[in-house]
């Protein structure tokens, strides 16, 4: 019997442990992120992309697309903002996923405009990478839905 409790507290704390670990990895993408954002520098934020991953910008929506095409996407959208400024106002980490959100706030056009962000974070074969991006007013719901089949 005590055989069976002690494989089961080891069990439990090495779940733990790897929580904790992960949700240092998470701290550790989610500042990346804020930073590429607050810097209007998408470049920073290769390290986290992999394939296959969505975006959704404003109305166009680019589903399992590469590394590449993200990057070109990415770097289209923040050429004509200035002043951006982004943090998050609410981050969410599980055992190997998490998540996070808030508002970016920018210049475009000399107007202040504000839009929300939505990052989806996973562990894949031991580094987190972005798994979904969300740079619209969508409602979390239906964020990631296709509009343009209908």
């Amino acid at each position: 019997m005590k055989k069976y409790i002690f494989i089961f507290v080891l069990i439990l704390s090495t779940i733990s442990f790897s929580q904790n670990y992960n949700s240092h990895r998470f701290d550790m993408a989610f500042s990346r992120i804020e930073q590429a954002f607050e810097t209007a520098s998408p470049g920073n934020l290769w390290p986290l992309i992999s394939y296959p991953i969505t975006i959704r910008i404003e109305d166009s929506l680019y589903q399992d697309i590469s590394s590449i095409q993200s990057e070109s996407v990415l770097k289209e959208y923040f050429q004509n903002k200035d002043s951006v400024e982004f943090r998050f106002a609410g981050k969410f980490a599980y055992y190997r996923t998490a998540d996070g959100n808030g508002v970016m706030t920018y210049i475009c056009d000399m107007k202040k405009e504000s839009i929300n962000v939505d990052v989806y974070l996973e562990v894949y074969k031991g580094d987190v990478i972005i798994s979904a991006l969300n740079i619209s007013n969508y409602p979390y719901a239906i964020v990631f839905f296709n509009f343009s089949n209908y």
